[in-house]
């Protein structure tokens, strides 16, 4: 007697850490190359509900949660973002020290989440 069990394997990473590859050069080894940047296959995955080809863009480059757009400040009351001439440049830590090198701003992959910024986050 044998027994098949339909499901889909589960996504290597999730929405919030992705981006769309839809557009990206498909590889016969079922790898994609997208701006650059090649994905293995353990790296991407197709979103049913989104429709798209997403790529785990936090396993290819660092991430970091920024709470408004580039160009824009989260205003101190309300969690609404707000236009900004200050240039971005927060602060690094490596593990216990400040580093003094100066980011850029596509030094990082940026995941935008207003929600999840409270009072006093500026970034």
């Amino acid at each position: 007697m044998f027994r098949i069990i339909y499901g889909a394997a589960p996504a290597p990473c999730s929405l919030d850490t992705s981006i769309d590859i839809t557009d990206g050069t498909h590889l016969i080894d079922g790898s994609i190359y997208f701006r650059g940047i090649h994905y293995e296959r353990s790296e991407h995955y197709f979103d049913n509900v989104t429709n798209t080809e997403r790529g785990c863009i936090c396993k290819k480059r660092k991430c970091m949660q920024k709470c408004c757009p580039q160009g824009q400040v989260l205003r101190s009351y309300g969690k609404k973002c707000i236009n900004s001439s200050i240039p971005f440049d927060p602060p690094i830590w490596d593990k216990y020290k400040r580093l003094q090198k100066s980011i850029g701003y596509f030094d990082f992959h940026y995941i935008y989440k207003i929600t999840q910024c409270t009072k006093g986050e500026y970034l």
